[in-house]
């Protein structure tokens, strides 16, 4: 009928579940502070939780909002193609829940109903792939609030979060890249370097095989699963200390850092 405004079917968990499995493409903002998704801890239950929006001017007015704030995001499209892993991850960071918007309305569903966890109970110890969900998870909320531009009386309860950083770190263990480089009794190993802005030169670690493999891409590297305790041990002479995750959070921890760090176990 001319002039009919179409009215929105109210949002139900099943219909809200079918979107996330089937449609084409959702929209979620990303922490450029982190360059993953934007997760929240919800104040009443505690879930960990990120927002997804049906509709890209929703999020694009959302990020927006975020912006003036000083909490910087970008809007980021997920398409269909793309589910398993985007939920696979969400599993690796420590996500346990999406809060779904549609204009007006929103609604929680548990990722554990859009997406199976992926099970490595059965896999011998020594070949499990490394996954750190609470140190991911840690350094997300660390990194959002430490580098929002904000006076540090602004920024929350910082030092919390720092702490319960630390705490994670020294009790995780690392993978650590191997740049290999020729074929069998050619093949020689090297450690690679990253060098932030002013040249400084850091050793690339990680807390998962999902960061490592951000870090390697088309590489032939190869990585060793290290405790903490013994990634002090382990720092080339050159570098100034490591890097964790640089291709997420991006934490720079300095050679003094890491020994004072290695003590507290």
């Amino acid at each position: 009928m001319i002039g009919a405004v179409r009215k929105d079917k109210k949002m139900t968990r099943e219909s809200i579940i079918k979107n996330l499995q089937t449609a084409d493409c959702f929209y979620v903002p990303f922490s450029v502070s982190t360059r993953m998704p934007y997760v929240m801890c919800d104040p009443i239950d505690f879930d960990d939780q990120i927002l997804v929006f049906e509709r890209e001017e929703d999020l694009k007015a959302y990020v927006k909002a975020q912006v003036e704030q000083k909490n910087l995001m970008q809007a980021t499209r997920v398409e269909k193609s793309m589910y398993n892993r985007f939920y696979g991850n969400l599993y690796g960071i420590g996500v346990n829940a999406i809060l779904y918007k549609k204009g007006d309305e929103e609604r929680k569903i548990e990722l554990k109903d859009v997406a199976v966890q992926a099970d490595f109970s059965k896999i011998p110890e020594e070949k499990k792939p490394l996954l750190n969900p609470t140190l991911q998870l840690s350094g997300i909320y660390f990194m959002q609030a430490w580098r929002r531009n904000l006076p540090p009386e602004e920024k929350g309860d910082i030092r919390s979060l720092e702490e319960e950083l630390v705490a994670n770190i020294i009790r995780s263990k690392f993978l650590l890249a191997v740049d290999i480089k020729g074929e069998g009794e050619e093949r020689k190993f090297n450690v690679p370097f990253v060098k932030n802005k002013v040249g400084d030169i850091y050793q690339p670690c990680f807390s998962d095989v999902m960061e490592f493999q951000k870090f390697a891409a088309e590489r032939k590297l190869g990585f060793l699963k290290v405790d903490f305790q013994k990634m002090p041990g382990l720092l080339a002479k050159q570098a100034k200390g490591y890097v964790l995750n640089p291709a997420g959070i991006n934490l720079m921890l300095q050679r003094e850092q890491l020994n004072r760090m290695a003590k507290l176990k």
